[in-house]
């Protein structure tokens, strides 16, 4: 269920403070299908289509850059900004 691209994945903002610890510029790699150890639950639950989509090599109509996709935690309070980049090396 991979795609042929890895996606990296930090976090370039945060609104408040995590609760569960991420700080700006905490980052993971996604490859081969595996959730990355130490992303939150409820952030990677959101983010997982959006990774799913650039692995598989699609993209967004409305981004700018196709390679990269930048979305906030469900945590309205503590927002943390994710930006997820897909490697073409």
């Amino acid at each position: 269920m991979s795609g042929p691209y890895k996606v990296h994945v930090e976090i370039t903002s945060i609104k408040g403070g995590c609760p569960l610890g991420h700080k700006v510029g905490h980052a993971w790699l996604v490859e081969g299908g595996k959730t990355p150890g130490g992303v939150c639950a409820a952030a990677w639950n959101a983010v997982f289509p959006y990774v799913r989509v650039l692995s598989a090599g699609g993209d967004f109509d409305w981004a700018k850059d196709k390679d990269v996709m930048s979305f906030a935690c469900p945590d309205a309070e503590n927002a943390a900004v994710f930006e997820l980049r897909r490697l073409r090396d």
